[in-house]
């Protein structure tokens, strides 16, 4: 059994909901990186969180913002219950996705909370605030009071353990990534096994790799978190990863 992590401070997680939700999604030379998805997500939210569908040809309108860009860009579409008839897209440069290989590994923070949420809202002071202070290979994983790891602050997780990849399951508390869900489809294509079940911060330190997931910086392999420390990315991280940047 390794140590439990230090304690950290809670992460306040009043939200103000009434400011709408949003996507952020990965456009490459003019194209929307796996747009119907995100937008599929978007919708649902908006119907789970107003009760009000968007009333418009979001995809297209998004599209047609896309396609001037040359290189690489990260979209920001916002939706409000004051309009669900358009949509606020927000485009500005971005850094293509760092191979594995040229990575340096991530060091994982753990913050408390006792849940998430299952939409990305606009507000997201309680999720910048868990950020404070992180260094550039450092990313923020949430665990409940009952020591379950939960998501990252940016991102889903992944571990490695006994030949097969292993995520939370979707609960409620966490968003459900439209990366998670192209990682869980490839590695069933693929014939690598998949566990969705709990994964607490002991099975997280005791597993043989992890790795997180984000639809603009693609797959980050662990480093280090309290109680573990990793050398390289693990082999199958290595094969999610290469599909990931096909």
């Amino acid at each position: 059994m390794h140590p439990p992590p230090s304690p950290r401070p809670s992460v306040p997680l009043e939200i103000r909901v009434h400011e709408g939700i949003f996507e952020t999604v990965l456009i490459v030379d003019g194209v929307v990186r796996e747009l119907p998805p995100h937008m599929a997500r978007l919708r649902r939210s908006f119907w789970e969180c107003y009760r009000v569908p968007l009333d418009l040809d979001a995809d297209a309108e998004v599209r047609r913002t896309a396609a001037p860009y040359a290189g690489y860009h990260r979209a920001r579409i916002v939706a409000t219950p004051e309009d669900p008839t358009r949509l606020r897209v927000e485009v500005q440069p971005c850094d293509p996705p760092v191979p594995l290989e040229q990575q340096p590994g991530l060091m994982l923070q753990v913050r408390r909370a006792h849940a998430l949420a299952p939409h990305k809202f606009v507000d997201r002071d309680a999720l910048n605030h868990a950020e404070i202070g992180l260094g550039s290979d450092e990313a923020v994983v949430f665990a409940d009071y009952d020591g379950l790891v939960l998501e990252g602050s940016r991102s889903n997780i992944f571990v490695v353990r006994d030949g097969q990849i292993c995520t939370p399951p979707l609960d409620g508390r966490i968003l459900p990534g439209v990366s998670r869900q192209l990682i869980l489809n490839y590695a069933d294509d693929i014939g690598v096994p998949v566990a969705i079940a709990p994964i607490s911060l002991d099975e997280l330190a005791a597993s043989e790799g992890a790795f997180l997931t984000n639809s603009i910086r693609g797959v980050q392999w662990v480093r280090r978190t309290s109680g573990a420390e990793w050398v390289e990315p693990h082999p199958l991280t290595r094969l999610i990863a290469s599909h990931d940047a096909g």
